[in-house]
């Protein structure tokens, strides 16, 4: 719904988005494609495509903000479980010895959490 408003009303559907600097931005979209609209006539869609590019990116952010928060907030504390240290160190250990097995990795793993934290 707020898409249709924002192809209609470019300016108040940004508003009621949030976005008060794109809603300046697609008032003077507007003014110029009035006039220059007049000669190249696809200049009328300009705030229009402007308005839906701009909210569908806000939302976007939104959405990923959301998504970063949701996995902070459920991220162990630093410094606990077996894998405390860059996970680069586990990939490496599989890249340059292929032949090992899960069971020592695991070991190598759970030594290397017991290592003291320098932080």
């Amino acid at each position: 719904m707020i898409y249709i408003l924002t192809v209609l009303l470019p300016p108040l559907g940004l508003l009621l988005n949030g976005q008060p600097f794109s809603a300046i931005l697609s008032v003077i979209l507007i003014v110029f494609c009035l006039i220059f609209g007049w000669f190249f006539p696809v200049l009328f869609l300009v705030p229009s495509i402007h308005g839906v590019v701009a909210m569908h990116m806000k939302r976007e952010d939104r959405k990923h903000r959301d998504i970063v928060e949701a996995i902070e907030r459920q991220r162990p504390a630093a410094g606990v479980g077996p894998l405390a240290y860059p996970s680069f160190f586990s990939a490496s250990l599989l890249v340059v010895m292929p032949g090992l097995s899960s069971s020592a990795l695991r070991k190598s793993m759970t030594a290397l959490s017991r290592r003291p934290s320098f932080t």
